[in-house]
């Protein structure tokens, strides 16, 4: 796979091997892709420098054992996405417990490695739950408000050590890849935009093999390009049902005469009582916007 040529030079990889929880996908993801999924399905996403890493025991709730309990302590440069409430009334910079858990433990001695350097990382990061395990009442250990993304599609596994100089590159690529899922950037990224209808399941080719599942979808309308076709196979990157009755798709066409949702799950909107559900907005509404932007970019569909 074909290392993104932004980063390839600036940022050391975190070389962990990704862990157990997956979705079934049906192709391999690109590196940009990894991002893309990285941006949209991480709660928070963090840049902040190393102050200390710990790897301690803890006791288990209702139970003698102990069980492991790593954290870094991380002073935050930058809230890229997802910053908690107390920043609008605290200093930026105050630390926060990043929590590591048993899976992620090659990553976590990673992180021990780089704890000398003064280099900043760039963290994909969820909020902790009560699954993770927690100090008792009277430990001096802080409690982890943090861990990281356990997705094995996360772009380079959710942990990267950015080089100084970076920063700037690294935020503006994520800001393009947020916008990357904006309505008006899946229209004019589609090869069809229209109002359609799932109909059922249906064998398909998905980059070049066979015996593949697709959903047909009946195009009701089109709103971005042409089509002779009443019906096209549709799928999405993810395994799993695409949503009953109609939607709105954004999709690209592929050598194997299959289309596929753009940007993962962005890319097909359920439309229910006249309202694009995702959007908020009205489904005239939207098809409106749809209209400027094809007409705007590259024509108007039929």
């Amino acid at each position: 796979m074909k290392a993104w040529p932004l980063f390839a030079a600036g940022l050391s990889l975190a070389l962990a091997a990704p862990v157990a929880r997956a979705e079934a996908v049906k192709r391999d993801l690109t590196e940009n892709e990894r991002l893309e999924y990285s941006v949209a399905e991480s709660q928070t996403i963090l840049r902040g420098k190393l102050l200390e890493v710990v790897d301690a025991m803890v006791p288990m709730p209702g139970a003698a054992k102990l069980t492991s309990y790593r954290y870094a302590l991380v002073e935050p440069e930058k809230w890229i996405k997802g910053s908690p409430a107390w920043v609008k009334g605290q200093a930026q910079n105050k630390p926060v417990v990043i929590g590591f858990s048993d899976a992620s433990a090659d990553l976590f001695q990673t992180v021990r490695e780089w704890a000398s350097s003064s280099d900043a990382l760039l963290l994909f990061l969820k909020k902790t739950d009560a699954s993770f395990p927690a100090p008792g009442g009277a430990s001096k250990l802080p409690r982890v408000d943090y861990v990281l993304e356990d997705s094995p599609y996360l772009f380079q596994h959710g942990l990267l050590k950015v080089n100084p100089g970076d920063e700037a590159a690294i935020d503006e690529r994520i800001k393009a890849t947020s916008a990357s899922r904006t309505l008006d950037s899946l229209v004019v990224r589609s090869s069809l935009t229209l109002l359609g209808t799932s109909l059922g399941d249906g064998d398909c080719r998905i980059a070049g093999r066979g015996d593949q599942t697709c959903t047909r979808v009946r195009i009701d309308r089109l709103l971005a390009r042409s089509s002779m076709a009443g019906e096209i196979p549709v799928y999405g990157v993810f395994d799993g049902p695409l949503p009953r009755g109609q939607s709105l798709y954004f999709v690209r066409e592929t050598p194997d005469d299959s289309y596929e949702i753009l940007s993962f799950r962005a890319g097909v909107m359920p439309v229910e009582n006249g309202k694009v559900e995702p959007l908020g907005k009205s489904l005239n509404d939207v098809i409106g916007r749809i209209k400027i932007v094809a007409r705007e970019t590259r024509g108007p569909g039929d």
